[in-house]
């Protein structure tokens, strides 16, 4: 009898696996691979509106095409896709993403199948003045290679319908070329691309291409401030947020499987974790080498500098430990018995640690000045990365799908923010009091207002967001 139950078990949790998807032991979710990009270059688009106030009014888009130098046109079919400006209203609209050849574009297009206005009684369909929509670009779009460029139409409502019929009126405009105060960058690494963000109006307004699939970004509080550092499969790379172009490459063929950095004391080293060779590296940005090297027990997951103490942290997801290491020797000077799979850390007021404890659902509050833990705290499922605010410590709970918020003094959890989907890397946003939440899901950046715990909307991407970068 008991082996009948054990087999249902089994099965049980073979369908769960199944319906979830594959985790590696770093938490990541596998994902479907995206069209290939070799020798060809990347165009996303997206679409704002010109008033939040206007008509309630969707348009059906059939395809995208672009209008290249030979006078050919590169098609992108889009089914079906429904443009509503309910549903955008003050945020913004990815559309799609095309794969170029190398080359100049001098003409966009877009191809509709329909347009509908909704009323009291429900939508009803509007005569098309035209189905094609042609809009000259102003400056041809160069595609290079490697390239990640992105478009943004501004849509504008209220001058799209005509006596019942219909022709979207949209002005086309090219990415911000100009470094901005308020801006955040979020790494995708499954597209090779790099996406800057307007933590005001919470937009993508520019994109650059970072080839080796980009996973987390660093900008140095003191060493080079005027580079943000990008870590890839194989490089470190540095581009310049003045110009967003590419200004430094540092080779890592020395690691197997790099998955994660920090910086030191001063932003001149970089720490860099590899996971196959159980490992952590630490690279000169100075002079572009790897000048020391550590091995651990077990296959590390994430690193983070310590700065009160002066010590780097990393944990160990098999070996239920965070391990204390010398940023200078890299020697190991200390050891934290964690639950089980620890992943995420958090340095709160150079006083405690916290660590996120995927395999027991908790957060653990370690505090390194007494050598002691403080509190194990109970949270949702599978927490996996960790981020702070002045008041608040968020925990991103991959297997719930929700956002737990802990008060530090209380040690408590305060409250559970539901998100649709799974959230994954965390950065707070200290100007607007944003917290940002990576949605592996939707493939799109959630955004929370952290007084009042509502995710307020969600910044499109179409791809899967890894690390994050507030610019300081």
């Amino acid at each position: 009898m008991r082996t009948g139950y054990m087999r249902i078990f089994l099965v049980f949790l073979a369908v769960l696996a199944a319906i979830t998807g594959c985790v590696d032991p770093g938490g990541r979710r596998t994902v479907v691979p995206v069209e290939n990009a070799a020798n060809a270059g990347r165009l996303y688009l997206f679409l704002n509106l010109r008033s939040a106030d206007g008509p309630p009014v969707a348009m059906t888009v059939s395809a995208v095409e672009l209008l290249a130098g030979d006078g050919g046109w590169e098609t992108k079919s889009l089914g079906s896709l429904v443009v509503d400006a309910a549903q955008i209203r003050a945020g913004q609209k990815f559309l799609t993403r095309m794969v170029l050849p190398p080359g100049t574009y001098r003409k966009l297009r877009l191809v509709l199948g329909g347009a509908e206005r909704s009323r009291a009684s429900g939508r009803v369909a509007m005569a098309l003045r035209d189905s094609l929509v042609e809009l000259p670009l102003r400056n041809a779009l160069q595609v290079r290679a490697g390239d990640s460029k992105s478009l943004f139409l501004t849509w504008d409502t209220a001058e799209s319908v005509k006596n019942g019929v219909f022709f979207p009126i949209l002005q086309l405009r090219p990415s911000l070329k100009k470094l901005i105060a308020d801006a955040a960058y979020v790494a995708c690494p499954d597209i090779d691309t790099v996406f800057m963000l307007n933590t005001d109006s919470n937009r993508v307004i520019d994109s650059l291409g970072i080839p080796g699939r980009p996973a987390y970004i660093l900008q140095s509080r003191l060493y080079e401030k005027d580079k943000v550092f990008v870590l890839t499969g194989s490089e470190i790379i540095a581009f310049s947020p003045a110009t967003n172009e590419i200004v430094e490459r540092n080779s890592l063929t020395m690691l197997r499987k790099p998955v994660h950095m920090t910086f030191g004391r001063d932003g001149r080293w970089a720490y860099i974790l590899d996971r196959q060779r159980s490992s952590v590296s630490r690279l000169d940005l100075g002079s572009g080498t790897i000048d020391a090297q550590a091995r651990l027990e077990y296959a590390p997951d994430f690193i983070l500098y310590l700065e009160k103490p002066d010590l780097l942290a990393v944990t160990l997801g098999r070996g239920q430990t965070v391990v204390l290491l010398s940023p200078d020797t890299l020697a190991t000077v200390g050891s934290v018995s964690t639950g089980m799979r620890p992943a995420g850390l958090m340095d709160w007021n150079g006083r405690y640690l916290f660590i996120a404890e995927t395999g027991t659902n908790s957060v653990m509050v370690y505090d390194y000045e007494n050598n002691a833990m403080l509190k194990r705290i109970p949270v949702g499922f599978q927490p996996a990365r960790l981020a702070g605010s002045a008041t608040s410590v968020y925990v991103a709970n991959r297997g719930s799908g929700s956002i737990s918020v802990v008060h530090p003094g209380l040690l408590d959890v305060t409250r559970s923010i539901p998100v649709i989907g799974i959230p994954a890397e965390l950065t707070y946003v200290s100007r607007n009091r944003w917290m940002y939440a990576g949605n592996e899901d939707s493939m799109a950046v959630d955004v929370i207002e952290s007084t009042t715990g509502e995710v307020v909307t969600s910044i499109e991407l179409g791809a899967v967001p890894g690390g994050f970068v507030v610019l300081r």
